[in-house]
């Protein structure tokens, strides 16, 4: 982390149909969510969370782009809000690393150190 503490970007999922991620996003949801770190969304139109008991949260995990399964692994907080970028075609998620809650050991085996 070289001094630093966060490390603030986004990811995203391809495509533009936000219903389409309505798994994806409940599962981030529930997860990988923390309304402290909540970034507002410029869409105001929003995935509606899906019950926990409608989740099969390994299944949908696997589903995730490999970036966000990244992040995840990781430890890294992702919005439950996504931001829809018709220009390139994708939806993204605001993402935030806090290298003093994180899976530090993960990140050294992922960086080769």
């Amino acid at each position: 982390s070289k001094g630093y503490r966060y490390v603030i970007g986004e990811a995203s999922f391809f495509g533009t149909d936000k219903m389409a991620l309505q798994q994806q996003i409940s599962y981030i949801a529930y997860n990988h969510y923390n309304p402290d770190y909540h970034v507002p969304c410029l869409d105001k139109e929003q995935v509606e969370i899906l019950p926990k008991e409608q989740l099969d949260f390994a299944t949908i995990r696997r589903s995730l782009p490999i970036l966000i399964r990244a992040y995840v692994s990781f430890g890294a907080f992702l919005s439950k809000d996504v931001f829809t970028d018709y220009d390139f075609g994708d939806i993204d998620t605001f993402v935030l690393l806090d290298f003093n809650n994180c899976n530090k050991r993960y990140i050294e085996k992922f960086l080769g150190k």
